[in-house]
């Protein structure tokens, strides 16, 4: 056998071109959504959960990005309520698209505030 009949034997195999595209495209599709409205309780509920945050909080929230809602785990380290903005240490998060908070630990660090 020559060498190159010899490597041919160990490239990968793909019998189906362009099978991993499709599956990623399908998934992406599913994904998907259209922004739902809060309700009137739910909206009230949250602003009261934003307003106790305080900076080193631990939170879990889902919100709406793009076309789809994701969710995101992070540490607070502020509020930026002229801007709009939740920031947290891995991501900045317009508070218009936050649809739930969770929070993940008993309390902020010593000493910290918003």
């Amino acid at each position: 056998m020559t060498v190159e009949n010899r490597a041919k034997q160990f490239a990968p195999f793909a019998a189906i071109t362009g099978l991993d595209r499709a599956l990623e495209k399908k998934r992406r599709e599913l994904d998907f959504c259209e922004r739902q409205e809060l309700s009137e309780e739910n909206a009230a509920e949250l602003d009261l959960q934003l307003r106790a945050l305080q900076k080193g909080m631990h939170i879990t929230l889902r919100y709406y990005c793009g076309q789809a809602y994701r969710s995101l785990t992070g540490t607070v380290e502020g509020l930026e309520e002229a801007e709009g903005l939740l920031k947290l240490d891995c991501a900045r998060i317009p508070l218009a698209d936050i649809a739930e908070l969770r929070l993940d630990a008993p309390g902020p660090l010593p000493g910290s505030t918003l």
